[in-house]
């Protein structure tokens, strides 16, 4: 099975302020960082789950009374919301209900910032500090969203943060609030495998100034992540197991298994900022979300199903592979429909609501409870055999070719010593598979290999079942 990493871009899309454009991995088969209070909330600090949502009002034909789109949120079991613009009437419904909120300052105010402490300083008066002492409780302000991007304005970002955080300083928030920017995953490169991936060159010196701005300040990442957009754009090359968390057989990254997506970006982006030198930064999922209509792959069945094992996911507290243990934190995207829209990159903008605009909700969802019937954080070991259908010809231009400088490279001497002849071409093709990370391309050799969950072990020819340095 092929392995591709394809830049996918979706077009700009304006949705209460989102400018859509990234690079997301396509797959077919120095500095510590202490995390921001609101990251560990009570429930977090006792490793429980934290799953928040964005709320957006704004573009809605009817939109739905205040009121009653938060009570809602609240009786769905979310801990949080996020939101795309400041609204006064939002945030003062907000007060007393015990969700924590993140905010927004639009992406059209970024240059003002820039330039002015004063604005910055003007725009917190107006729009957070009424609401700081009114029992709203804020915890994050998202300088813009979504411009690592060419001609986005990715410039503007960090002054425009720096100056939000000199205000908070000025108010006395800046420890209650962080200052954070949402960011698409198109500033990555080369994300296959997760560890290969690497800031795009063109972004590299605004992303650093942001990793140090965020470490200095007790701040963190925020990604938005989306595996629908892949896995409709990759023409049936992204299996829909791996894409939906069904227990995906996976491939190995050195040590590292991966089952799903939505892993496999995350720690892509987290490669990246180590290699940055920021190895220790936090994060979290700002928007994640899969739509119910609009596209094929758009079904009311995969979004349940997606949404479903995401959650499973995040309840289990796994983490990733590359954060094992790690909780992820997450907004998922987002409450209602919006039928307002922009449907430039397609019709299904509309349908990513987790309720219709109506307020009426599309299906279950067990936003915060116990996850079941997870698959195994790692598969059953794997061999790679020599086919007995395989003439001994076939099988020694397979067995050179691995141990040879031209092709696998390996170096046979040692391999399979302790084998009996019959076997030593076995050895070879595993070795080379466990090499691989056991990928299914790795074990063909012209046909004349095969994958087994029967140990072909015998007597003192041990072979291995899982890649090297894998427990």
């Amino acid at each position: 099975m092929p392995r591709v990493a394809l830049p996918t871009r979706r077009p700009p899309a304006t949705s209460a302020g989102r400018v859509v454009k990234f690079a997301l991995l396509v797959l077919v088969v120095t500095n510590v960082l202490v995390a921001p209070q609101f990251l560990v909330p009570a429930e977090a600090a006792r490793k429980k789950p934290w799953v928040g949502v964005n709320l957006s009002l704004g573009l809605m034909s009817k939109p739905l009374d205040v009121k009653t789109a938060i009570a809602t949120v609240k009786q769905r079991g979310f801990a949080a919301v996020k939101t795309f613009y400041p609204v006064p009437e939002v945030l003062s419904a907000l007060a007393g209900t015990g969700l924590q909120v993140m905010t927004s300052v639009p992406n059209d105010r970024l240059f003002d910032f820039g330039k002015s402490d004063a604005a910055a300083l003007g725009w917190l008066d107006e729009y957070i500090v009424p609401h700081t002492g009114r029992g709203t409780n804020i915890i994050g302000i998202a300088v813009g969203n979504e411009l690592m991007g060419p001609g986005t304005g990715y410039t503007l970002v960090v002054p425009a943060m720096e100056a939000l955080y000199r205000a908070l300083k000025t108010r006395g928030l800046h420890r209650r609030i962080k200052v954070v920017h949402p960011q698409h995953m198109g500033f990555l490169a080369n994300t296959y495998p997760p560890s290969k991936a690497v800031v795009d060159p063109l972004y590299v010196g605004e992303m650093s100034k942001m990793l140090a701005f965020l470490n200095r300040t007790g701040s963190f990442a925020v990604l938005n992540c989306y595996p629908f957009f892949p896995f409709k754009d990759a023409g049936g090359k992204i299996s829909y197991d791996y894409a939906m968390y069904r227990g995906y057989k996976g491939f190995y990254d050195a040590t590292r298994y991966y089952q799903n997506l939505m892993d496999a970006m995350l720690d892509g982006a987290l490669w990246a900022f180590e290699k940055l030198g920021y190895p220790n930064m936090q994060y979290m999922i700002g928007e994640a979300g899969w739509p119910t209509g609009g596209n094929a792959a758009a079904t009311m069945v995969n979004s349940k199903r997606w949404t479903a094992g995401f959650l499973a996911r995040a309840n289990a507290l796994r983490g990733t592979p590359k954060r094992p243990g790690t909780p992820i934190r997450a907004f998922l995207f987002e409450m209602f429909d919006e039928d307002l829209k922009d449907t430039t990159p397609g019709q299904f903008e509309k349908h990513f609501g987790l309720h219709y605009a109506n307020g009426t909700k599309k299906y279950e969802l067990n936003v915060l409870g116990v996850a079941k019937n997870l698959p195994p954080s790692k598969p059953p070991r794997m061999w790679c055999v020599r086919n007995p259908t395989a003439t001994d010809a076939a099988v020694g231009g397979g067995v050179s070719w691995a141990c040879s400088k031209d092709g696998g490279g390996m170096d046979c001497a040692k391999i399979g010593v302790r084998c009996r002849e019959g076997m030593k071409a076995t050895a070879v093709y595993n070795a080379w598979f466990q090499k691989q990370g056991q990928t299914r391309e790795a074990c063909d050799f012209g046909g004349t290999a095969k994958v087994t969950v029967r140990n072909p072990s015998k007597g003192m020819c041990l072979l291995h079942g899982r890649p090297l340095g894998v427990k």
